[in-house]
């Protein structure tokens, strides 16, 4: 609710992601633990954005370095709940490292390929194809097929290929469901 009230931009996206991880989860066959693990980062993953100010989430144009830097700090926060709560040591890990990319130039460590928890490798993609559909101050939203391609586009550089195209998968699968209440709101 904190990061919803933040940004009228944000609002559900934490809740979409969630969905979206949920669902790639049941698709890559993976563990109760690991699907509960997920649904825990996709609801708390932007949790860091509460403290970024408001100019800039709003900001239409570049970042400057100063604010790319208070920006790719959000994560962070994650580092603190995994010491201070060791039971959710693997969702803190997947909300830490969601912004590292698969060729080693995202942040906070410059993880890259295996390196990245794998369950970060699933909310980093799943949060950027939401991202995409979403409208921004500095762009506008990107059709779900617009977003399949600059998943594609980034597939070996910001994205697992291997999960890419098991997501795309079940993109393709869903094609004739209902949109949900945050696509309903966009349109």
């Amino acid at each position: 609710a904190a990061v919803d009230a933040k940004s009228a931009y944000t609002r559900g996206h934490s809740f979409e992601v969630t969905r979206f991880a949920v669902q790639f989860a049941d698709h890559l066959g993976l563990t109760d633990d690991q699907k509960e693990g997920l649904q825990i980062a996709g609801l708390l993953h932007n949790l860091g954005v509460v403290s970024v100010p408001d100019r800039i989430l709003a900001k239409p144009g570049p970042l400057t370095e100063e604010e790319r830097k208070i920006i790719q700090a959000h994560p962070g926060l994650a580092d603190l709940l995994g010491r201070e709560a060791p039971r959710f040591k693997g969702v803190a890990q997947a909300i830490l490292y969601h912004h590292e990319r698969w060729d080693g130039h995202g942040y906070p460590c410059g993880l890259n390929g295996e390196e990245i928890p794998r369950l970060a490798r699933i909310l980093g993609l799943v949060e950027a194809y939401h991202a995409m559909l979403s409208p921004r101050p500095y762009r506008r939203r990107l059709t779900p097929d617009e977003a399949i391609l600059e998943l594609r586009a980034g597939a070996g550089s910001q994205f697992d290929p291997y999960l890419v195209e098991r997501f795309i998968e079940i993109l393709g699968k869903n094609r004739g469901a209902p949109p949900s209440a945050q696509e309903k709101d966009a349109a």
